[in-house]
């Protein structure tokens, strides 16, 4: 499965643990299903509650015309057993109950369940066929073969659909990789136990992902990474036989390529610099509208911060109700700088300019800054050193005639201002013999 996590609990992916056989080859599950692989290609979906015997040990069967097919024998002795097999590969697996009913799979889905001595075999998927005490007989691919106690015969039955369930949405953000799928919910349907969703992806070739519920009203949760899929239902009733699938419905996630330095925080909402956009993928055909924009635009093209701002970005698809929301969210970056002493008397007094980086976005390193500082209008060389995760430079005294100001400016690499100070000095020209040296002070 491309993607095997139910995320709230409430719903389960099909399948989801690994089983192991004990030494007579018995597989059980509990309160949860699980997987058991008989080989690579041949797998046993077990339901909760189940117990099987497997042969690992094939025998060559002439089922199909050619070759001899490899196939494996399993005892269903109570609950549910789903046969998955890939096409094309001449495996199969005789899977019936202790009476020997049940059915043999030659590549697709067959399901097989057995509960207080009933006993029905559906083909889901694919070629197979159904067994009797020995006797084979025709399993067309939507069909369901049930038996009951007694000698009477098999009863032959098409699956029937089920309804296409209900989507909140049809359209889905992953701006963390996935997409946190909520809110499809499904009829109850009287003699289902539980609900079965598939989502098989379109885009790529992949195997689909296959969740369950036991509560329709709450639906179904899990996650998947962007792409467009195709979803479809089946209810299953209490023997653990599927119903047919439901009409497909799509559903789109979109994918958010993301700047080196933006992050996502736990609501989903993208952290950006002033000067950074995002890029919106699987969203050919769709529409923004945004905060700042005057009218919409393609998805494909590049957004980023409105005026500096939060801002929302609307993905929708003309003439639909479906649509996504993401959130864009300015980080905050700014140094901290301090100049020293204030009032400053020059050419007594060095000035210490201290520069240390506060805020929730990622730190650039300090070397990487721009630090400027001026006398007046004339520019003034620094050396800087770092101390810890604070840069520190001295700024030593020079003969003044006049009060003036000494400013210190920090930008980052791409000029963005992140924060200033200045100092006051004081100018204290030399003295004049005999004579007490006048005190002037630099006004802003």
């Amino acid at each position: 499965m491309f993607f095997a996590m139910s995320w709230l609990g409430l719903s389960r992916a099909y399948g989801a643990a690994e089983l192991r056989a004990d030494a007579l080859g018995v597989v059980r599950t509990g309160p949860l299903p699980g997987t058991f692989q008989v080989a690579p290609g041949v797998n046993l979906n077990l339901g909760s509650n189940t117990v099987a015997r497997v042969f690992t040990h094939p025998q060559d069967l002439p089922l199909l015309r050619g070759p001899l097919t490899k196939t494996w024998t399993v005892i269903a002795n109570a609950g549910r057993v789903d046969v998955e097999i890939a096409k094309g590969q001449r495996r199969a697996v005789m899977i019936h109950d202790a009476l020997r009913r049940g059915g043999i799979c030659m590549g697709g889905r067959l399901v097989i369940g057995t509960r207080e001595g009933r006993t029905s075999a559906a083909n889901i998927d694919g070629t197979s066929v159904a067994i009797s005490e020995g006797r084979i007989s025709d399993l067309p691919e939507g069909t369901v073969v049930d038996y009951s106690d007694g000698d009477a015969a098999p009863a032959r039955r098409v699956l029937e659909r089920a309804k296409t369930p209900t989507f909140q949405s049809k359209l889905w953000l992953a701006p963390g990789g996935t997409a946190k799928i909520s809110g499809i919910s499904v009829a109850k349907v009287a003699g289902a136990t539980h609900y079965e969703l598939t989502i098989r992806p379109i885009e790529t070739p992949g195997e689909p992902l296959r969740v369950e519920t036991d509560d329709p009203a709450l639906g179904f949760f899990f996650e998947l990474p962007p792409g467009v899929y195709a979803a479809s239902l089946r209810t299953v009733s209490a023997l653990g036989i599927p119903s047919g699938a439901s009409p497909e419905a799509s559903i789109r996630v979109i994918g958010v390529t993301l700047p080196r330095n933006a992050k996502v925080d736990a609501l989903g909402r993208i952290h950006l610099a002033d000067s950074e956009t995002v890029q919106f993928t699987h969203a050919e055909g769709l529409q923004i509208t945004a905060t700042g924009l005057k009218r919409s635009r393609a998805a494909s093209v590049p957004i980023g911060l409105s005026n500096h701002q939060r801002t929302a970005v609307l993905l929708h698809k003309p003439g639909s109700l479906d649509s996504a929301l993401a959130l864009l969210i300015p980080t905050k970056l700014s140094a901290e700088v301090f100049a020293g002493p204030k009032l400053a008397t020059w050419p007594a007094d060095p000035i210490q300019i201290e520069i240390q980086l506060r805020g929730d976005a990622e730190r650039p390193a300090l070397s990487s800054l721009i630090s400027t500082v001026t006398l007046g209008r004339q520019p003034i060389q620094v050396a800087w050193r770092q101390v810890g995760d604070r840069l520190i430079g001295t700024v030593s005294p020079q003969e003044l005639t006049q009060p003036d100001v000494l400013r210190v400016q920090v930008t980052d690499e791409r000029g963005v201002p992140l924060g200033r100070d200045f100092v006051e000095l004081i100018a204290t020209p030399r003295p004049k013999r005999g004579n007490s040296p006048p005190l002037s002070v630099a006004v802003r």
